[in-house]
């Protein structure tokens, strides 16, 4: 009988196997995952619906024990509280419970103010070769992130490839899934209360304090894809040029809207609405003039754009530049080893100006006010900005102790850069902080 020879030195998957493993792994987690949390979510619908029946029986008690009248929303001359809750708290027992959504709440007595969130991620590094002679490389993982106070949870596939041809050449390869903790103190658990706002003024009516912002309930956690894909390449001696591509997905974005229908009335309330882009490409240079001076050099162009949400709060349906949509950017820096240990750092950078809404009066007629409207979302542009950062390092060392001292200016030219714009006028309303210098000092032992 003929003998079949074995490979001795095959013990674990092939790329392609891994490759499918990880590829049914993260096609399970992304059909169970929504539906586990749409059945949590319609539970948590039916414990705020049968707390809003539990309201209508506790007003119509009242009313029976009140000549059919129920109780005023604020009550200044009242001996048992001031708010109509409190009016009504001989007639319900749980106060957290009542008081707040089931989908805040996640059905739990958990007073409104804390949270809890965390994440465990595991990876693994593998090549193509036991021994490490085929110069790719394979890493890949899977992150776990969930947070207490949305009851949310994710997981993220991550993926890397790095593949180095020869010892001047570096091509990679990253695609994950990043999740985002959803701010507490934005948007869950809140008491839903909030503060009316006419024109460009609040309403007088006595001394009390709301928050501006309503408390919002049943918020999805943004979820980020992106892939990026990069290539690095030593053209000269010396002289390194890199070029990247990278293309985020951005969904359930989180933006305050006006869910209020009365125009003069602004109720705000953080909502996930439709998803964002961004996608960009950067170039960058590096030189090593010397042992001691190294510059580099680098040129971004992006574009990044969501459903547009006017400076009212209102969706307007249509697709606008995000507030942070940069669209060209460059970078100069240098590192500098100087005669007695001295570091000098520095960075220029520039960039082209975010967006912001132009806006424009018009006399209503009824009211014989002027009154703001604007067309375009975000599609002026802000000047220029430009700064320019020098860092001079010094260390001291004696025996097993460093002093380090630091003199740090930023804007060292000066350069009077827009903090933010008057969208009426279309010029800079107020500046940013000119030329500081820092000074520091660092004791290690």
């Amino acid at each position: 009988m003929k003998a079949h020879k074995v490979n001795p030195r095959r013990k674990g998957f092939t790329l392609i196997e891994l490759l499918v493993v990880i590829a049914i792994i993260a096609l399970l987690l992304s059909i169970l995952m929504p539906g586990l949390r749409m059945a949590r979510k319609q539970a948590r619908k039916i414990i705020c619906g049968a707390h809003l029946h539990g309201w209508g029986l506790i007003f119509a008690a009242y009313g029976n024990d009140n000549e059919s009248k129920f109780p005023l929303w604020y009550n200044n001359y009242a001996a048992e509280g001031n708010m109509w809750m409190d009016v009504l708290i001989p007639y319900y027992d749980d106060i957290e419970k009542m008081r707040f959504c089931g989908e805040a709440l996640k059905g739990k007595d958990r007073p409104p103010g804390g949270d809890h969130y965390g994440g465990a991620y595991i990876q693994d590094r593998w090549s193509l070769d036991e021994n490490y002679d085929l110069p790719i490389f394979l890493n890949y993982g899977m992150r776990y992130d969930w947070q207490e106070a949305n009851d949310g949870s994710q997981g993220s596939p991550r993926l890397g490839l790095t593949y180095t041809p020869d010892d001047k050449t570096k091509i990679r390869m990253q695609y994950g899934w990043f999740f985002q903790v959803i701010p507490l103190g934005d948007a869950m658990a809140q008491p839903a209360e909030y503060r009316y706002q006419y024109g460009d003024g609040y309403s007088l009516q006595g001394t009390m304090q709301f928050d501006s912002y309503r408390g919002a309930s049943g918020l999805s956690n943004p979820i980020n894809k992106a892939f990026e894909v990069g290539i690095e390449r030593e053209i000269f001696p010396d002289i390194t040029l890199g070029l990247t591509y990278y293309d985020k997905d951005m969904q359930d974005l989180l933006q305050n809207v006006d869910v209020n229908p009365d125009p003069a009335i602004d109720e705000w309330q953080m909502m996930n609405v439709a998803g964002a882009w961004a996608r960009g490409t950067e170039v960058k240079v590096k030189k090593a003039f010397s042992k001691r001076f190294e510059a580099r050099l680098a040129y971004t162009y992006q574009e990044a754009k969501s459903v547009g949400i006017d400076r009212y709060g209102v969706m307007t349906g249509k697709e606008a530049w995000l507030d942070w949509d940069l669209r060209h950017a460059i970078a100069l820096s240098f590192n500098v080893e100087l005669p007695y240990d001295i570091n000098l750092n520095g960075i220029y950078s520039w960039n082209s100006g975010f967006p912001y809404t132009l806006n424009y009066l018009v006399r209503n007629e009824e009211t014989d006010l002027l009154e703001r409207h604007e067309d375009n979302v975000n599609e002026e542009r802000e000047p220029y900005y430009s700064t320019f950062d020098l860092t001079l390092l010094k260390e001291f060392k004696v025996r097993d102790y460093t002093l380090s001292m630091m003199v740090q200016s930023y804007n060292l030219f000066d350069h009077r850069n827009v903090a933010y714009m008057d969208e009426l006028k279309g010029e800079a309303a107020a500046l940013e902080a000119g030329r500081r210098l820092l000074f520091g000092m660092k004791f290690e032992f």
